[in-house]
């Protein structure tokens, strides 16, 4: 049976809008740019298995493949990434489409790489645009990896071709982050080494004509520093946003030194030759942040950075900043080490950001998604999903373009004897059917 979420109760400064859900022990805070923090209401908690359409693994999958790796979702289609990275010997990796039905969702097709071979890692990761896929496989090619793109057809998907970054090498990687809008798509290989620089990160990006992909065009960070994992992020709208969490900011004039891997992103045009526009850094950034780690593009074009290692009232607990006019950052004392925006998503009214170390009141680690309402120049906390993982579990997430269904992919910890994921979907507003 498809379960449908109302829409996220309204926040206001009173109080919380939300009869009938629990209100957890969490504390909220928003915290702006001018260093003034606003106390805001608790947040409802609500655990996932109650509103949620489970998706689970086909019964021939191997449990150690990864189902839920990356997941994406358009209208009735959800698309899960089965990478088949894993101790031992690898598979090639696939994707699996589910289609919706009055029940729940079905397994409708399987895509594959048109060249298979263990350890391609096809399905690492996922955008959709469209009738276009991109599908990160960053194993292929001796780990110089690429993706592959598919086009849907009358109900059917068939290759268009591979993206394959020039003159890329061993252990580059490509793939582990794709983006897509429109007819460019964006490709990240954040492990790649440039010479002689470790992890410094490449990035490539081509556009699509009819039937042919055209040849990709490097973007290059002005500086190349070890382990800058350039390309972790990857956002593209109406421009291409980067994420660096590797990054050492500089102090400003007149201190000397850098914070030490505070991160941060940077902005490129979506033109040939994609020139840099400026970059995004945190208001105060701190060592070890690690901003640039996720990132969205909100409405109005504003930019969410996420930093997840960031600390708000607890190590670590995590930190959203959003670049507008004045930046603001938005945290939750969660508790230390909850990681708030390991992976944010966004839609035109909501902003998804997820918490996998967040704990419960007896200290156990149990995984959740926050969603935001994103409204003019604020963004409020509405909601907590919660059961949606142990100490070490890995959320994956993503919203349809309108914002009516949100897609969780959850993969347990990757220690000891595997276990298969699942993928969780949500529908808000009032319909049950298609928009």
């Amino acid at each position: 049976m498809l379960i449908v979420v109302l829409h996220p109760p309204r926040m206001h400064a009173s109080g919380l809008e939300a009869s009938g859900i629990e209100a957890s022990e969490i504390e909220t805070s928003i915290r702006r740019s001018t260093g003034r923090t606003d106390a805001m209401p608790t947040v409802p908690v609500v655990r996932i298995t109650e509103i949620s359409t489970t998706i689970h693994p086909p019964l021939d999958v191997d449990p150690a493949d990864r189902f839920g790796v990356a997941v994406a979702i358009d209208g009735a289609r959800v698309f899960v990434g089965n990478d088949g990275r894993r101790d031992g010997p690898p598979a090639a990796g696939m994707v699996t489409i589910h289609e919706r039905t009055e029940d729940g969702y079905r397994e409708a097709a399987r895509l594959r790489s048109p060249r298979s071979r263990a350890g391609d890692e096809f399905g690492t990761d996922l955008a959709i645009a469209d009738d276009l896929l991109v599908v990160g496989t960053p194993g292929m090619n001796d780990e110089r990896g690429g993706a592959w793109l598919f086009r849907c057809r009358n109900e059917r998907w068939g290759v268009v071709g591979p993206v394959i970054p020039p003159d890329s090498n061993i252990g580059d990687r490509f793939g582990e982050a794709v983006a897509i809008v429109g007819d460019l798509i964006v490709v990240g290989g954040p492990r790649a080494d440039v010479k002689g620089v470790l992890d410094r990160g490449r990035v490539a990006c081509c556009r699509i004509v009819g039937e042919s992909i055209r040849p990709p065009i490097e973007l290059k960070p002005p500086i190349s520093i070890t382990g800058l994992r350039f390309g972790t992020a990857l956002a593209v709208a109406d421009v291409i946003v980067v994420g660096a969490p590797g990054f050492d900011v500089p102090l400003p004039s007149p201190d000397d030194g850098v914070v030490d891997r505070a991160g941060g992103a940077w902005i490129f045009s979506t033109d040939r030759p994609h020139r840099r526009q400026g970059v995004l850094l945190r208001p105060d950034p701190a060592r070890l942040d690690r901003a640039g780690r996720s990132i969205t593009i909100l409405r109005d074009d504003r930019i969410a950075v996420a930093a997840p290692r960031a600390t708000f009232g607890a190590p670590r607990s995590g930190v959203i900043t959003v670049h507008d006019r004045p930046r603001r950052e938005y945290a939750a004392p969660i508790g230390p080490e909850a990681g708030l925006g390991t992976r944010i998503a966004s839609s035109p009214t909501m902003l998804a950001a997820t918490i996998p170390g967040r704990r419960d009141p007896t200290g156990r680690v149990d995984a959740a998604v926050r969603i935001n309402r994103v409204e003019d120049h604020q963004m409020l906390p509405a909601l907590d999903l919660v059961g949606l993982g142990v100490g070490g579990s890995v959320q994956r997430i993503g919203f349809d373009p309108p914002g009516f269904r949100l897609v969780i992919g959850v993969m347990p910890p990757g220690d000891g004897r595997p276990s298969a994921g699942v993928v969780h979907v949500i529908e808000f507003g009032r319909r049950s059917v298609d928009p």
